[in-house]
């Protein structure tokens, strides 16, 4: 069975959103994501009695003037950050140690970029999104005031849309940042394969129309040379090139990984194997001597973007920041091993990746992200009770590999098994049980069995929460005609 390593961000069809926008007022400009009442991000198949109901929830975020006239970048006035002791002192990243922090979600890692804001810092930002969304007006101070006093959990519990009424998203991350005028400089490393590409400053110039990230103003600010990308994003001046391109980096800097880097630069392990990968960016950026405050790396799981399989990426990229010293030594036999497996997965050899994974795991026994590849090595060679018993340990180790638990029910009610479809979400539950959309997906999932008492009483709950008119604008008369269905079926 082959893995895909990435899964593809989500975004409707173009027909889908030009039908969408033709719908609104000409008097705001609306960029349309996907909400799936489902928290892995992936469009399920309408098979589940109700599913019809909820199976796309308009995102929209108002941002005004985009296109129909300019919008006044105003930056947010600085609030008082809790006072951290930090090392305000920058050090030279992978010439010597500096603690990286690892953060589930990139809205999370603003509570480490704020405590350095004082010295306007240059964010280096290795990601495929550049996360510049505008938080929705009505949102914008709000949001500021939590970026800026909350702690980095409370942060990434208003910034999902797990939550009923999130203030940001993810993806709205720099553009909150730089709005707080946190930083003196944006420099966008680009994921190009091919460093010498060719740059277009018209295509970019549409890119940044089409995606809404930027105004009239800022998209002419937009100039190419060198074959880099120059200009002025939320009054702050960026640069935008592949890694090897951007121009002598002067510090101090903050870098953030973002996990959607290495999916863009990667295409199989065959052509671009992930380690090889790994290794040869961060010699990249060592040999351009950065000056470094702090370093942030965002995983990306929780969001559905990334696959559970790279999940590790995260812990090589620490192991290297932290201690430089790895770039002189052999690399981990447990990495070696990793590496091993995932070639193999293009050969169809899944009795020499179980017995790798299982040397793996007699080096390593307390990584989550070996119990997790020995659970797909498993279940591969039709071992299902010992690969739900390893999964089950990556799960106690580290909850973030429960989102494995939607996948299996999914594969469940494919098979027609919908008890065990229902005992997987279960356990997803156990893991995350606040999250509304794995209750909402249980719920369905009674409805359709007949369970009409034990769905209701999982949805009236529901129907209680303070949804959000802007991130789930249809969710209040969803819930209550599922209510009202569910109430028919009770003979109510």
């Amino acid at each position: 069975m082959s893995v895909t390593l990435w899964r593809h961000e989500l975004f409707p069809s173009s027909h889908v959103i030009n039908s969408l926008m033709n719908r609104l007022s000409a008097d705001h400009v609306v960029l349309f994501s996907v909400c799936i009442v489902f928290i892995r991000g992936e469009f399920m198949k309408s098979k589940l009695l109700i599913r019809s109901v909820f199976l796309v929830v308009s995102l929209v975020l108002i941002i005004s003037g985009c296109d129909r006239k300019e919008e006044t970048i105003v930056k947010t006035k600085k609030l008082q950050s809790p006072v951290q002791a930090v090392d305000q002192q920058p050090k030279l990243i992978f010439l010597e140690s500096i603690p990286l922090k690892r953060v589930e979600v990139a809205s999370e890692a603003l509570a480490v970029w704020r405590q350095y804001s004082e010295q306007q810092p240059t964010l280096l930002l290795l990601s495929n999104d550049p996360m510049l969304i505008p938080t929705p007006e009505t949102l914008r101070s709000e949001a500021a005031s939590l970026i800026s006093v909350e702690t980095a959990a409370v942060i990434a519990e208003r910034s999902t849309l797990r939550r009923s009424d999130p203030l940001m998203l993810p993806v709205m991350t720099v553009d909150a940042a730089l709005r707080n005028g946190w930083f003196g400089q944006l420099l966008w490393a680009l994921p190009m394969r091919d460093a010498e590409l060719e740059l277009s400053q018209e295509k970019f110039r549409q890119q940044l129309k089409d995606s809404r990230i930027a105004s009239e103003t800022e998209r002419e600010s937009v100039a190419v040379v060198n074959n880099q990308v120059t200009g002025t994003l939320r009054e702050t001046p960026f640069v935008a090139a592949s890694l090897p391109n951007l121009s002598e980096i002067t510090g101090p800097v903050i870098v953030h990984f973002d996990q959607s880097y290495f999916q863009k630069m990667y295409k199989n392990e065959i052509a671009t194997p992930i380690f090889p990968l790994v290794f040869e960016t961060l010699k990249e950026l060592r040999d351009c001597k950065i000056q470094v405050l702090a370093v942030t790396f965002a995983e990306g799981n929780l969001e559905g973007r990334i696959a559970l399989d790279v999940r590790f990426v995260g812990e090589v990229v620490q192991a290297f920041v932290e201690n430089p010293e790895l770039f002189e030594q052999p690399i981990p036999k447990s990495w070696k091993l990793q590496g091993d497996i995932l070639y193999l997965d293009n050969f169809f050899q899944k009795e020499k990746k179980l017995e790798l994974a299982l040397e793996m795991e007699k080096l390593t026994p307390e990584s989550a992200w070996v119990k997790f590849s020995l659970y797909r090595a498993a279940a591969e060679n039709g071992m299902g009770t010992a690969a739900l018993g390893s999964l089950a340990e990556a799960v106690a180790i580290d909850k973030v590999y429960a989102l494995e638990y939607l996948a299996l029910s999914d594969m469940a009610y494919e098979k027609k098994r919908p008890d065990e479809a229902l005992r997987m979400l279960k356990l997803a539950q156990d893991a995350f049980p606040d999250n509304h959309q794995i209750k909402l997906q249980m719920a369905q999932l009674l409805a359709s069995m007949g369970e009409a008492e034990a769905a209701f009483d999982l949805v009236q709950p529901l129907q209680k929460l303070p949804w959000s008119k802007i991130y789930y604008p249809e969710m209040s008369e969803a819930l209550a005609s599922f209510v009202g269905q569910l109430k028919g079926e009770r003979g109510e």
